[in-house]
């Protein structure tokens, strides 16, 4: 089905509690303006930030083109900056190795996969189009470089690292983030990075929300070394681990 048609069904989002003449007017369509507010009404307005896509996931609706992922998000903003707390939005998605929430956006290998090129090139390059992807979105936040040194093998996100050798990961790293983010204020094809899961958060065994196993050698003499790396070429967030590390 095509992303035109997806919007036909979008009137089934509509709230009773808000009018369509108060939607919006006249921006970019009424079953658009549908989805913008549901997401609105699910607490994006009141916590000021949304993550991940606007789709519905594990559906033939998961996926928009760039064009009609950026009215919504569009929409949004002009609707918050009319209503409640009168701030813009803050949109991140999940972009790790491509904008895979946006429909034909290009979607590069793994972390593990890239960093055994030995090129940080790689890593800059795919950066760079993941980037120009997920703000063609009108997404100016990135929920990556994933930063997590892996020292337990056996994490079922092993994938997403650039693997456990600290030399080259920071290497890999301070590339991934000069290239999501350089100047993302002013430049159209950048978005802010987000450097994670600090810290130590993908060494678990087999539940990613179980506790992280990991010595204070290498928490401290190697782990945060990678974070270190990101914040000296200037990531402008970070993202707190999800679990516990040793059970504590």
């Amino acid at each position: 089905m095509s992303d035109s048609n997806t919007f036909s069904d979008m009137l089934a989002y509509m709230p009773t509690n808000l009018p369509t003449s108060d939607v919006c007017p006249n921006v970019i369509g009424q079953t658009m303006m549908a989805r913008a507010v549901d997401l609105l009404n699910n607490g994006v307005l009141d916590m000021g930030a949304f993550y991940g896509s606007p789709g519905i996931m594990n559906s033939k609706y998961s996926w928009y083109s760039p064009e009609l992922f950026s009215q919504i998000t569009d929409a949004v903003q002009k609707f918050a900056l009319e209503h409640g707390l009168r701030v813009l939005i803050i949109w991140g998605l999940d972009s790790v190795r491509g904008a895979n929430f946006v429909k034909g956006a290009v979607i590069f290998p793994t972390g593990i996969a890239t960093a055994a090129t030995f090129n940080p090139q790689h890593a800059y390059n795919a950066s760079r189009i993941a980037a120009k992807d997920t703000r063609a979105a009108g997404v100016h936040w990135a929920f990556a470089p994933v930063c997590d040194l892996i020292f337990n093998k056996t994490s079922p996100r092993l994938y997403e690292s650039f693997g456990g050798d600290p030399f080259l990961f920071s290497h890999m790293t301070a590339a991934s983030v000069n290239r999501y983010q350089g100047d993302y204020k002013c430049d159209r094809l950048r978005v802010a990075a987000c450097a994670k899961h600090f810290v130590g958060g993908l060494n678990v065994d087999k539940n990613e929300l179980s506790s992280c196993k990991i010595s204070k050698t290498e928490l401290f003499e190697y782990s945060i070394l990678l974070f270190k790396a990101a914040i000296n070429v200037g990531v402008v967030t970070m993202m707190a681990d999800f679990g516990s590390i040793n059970e504590e």
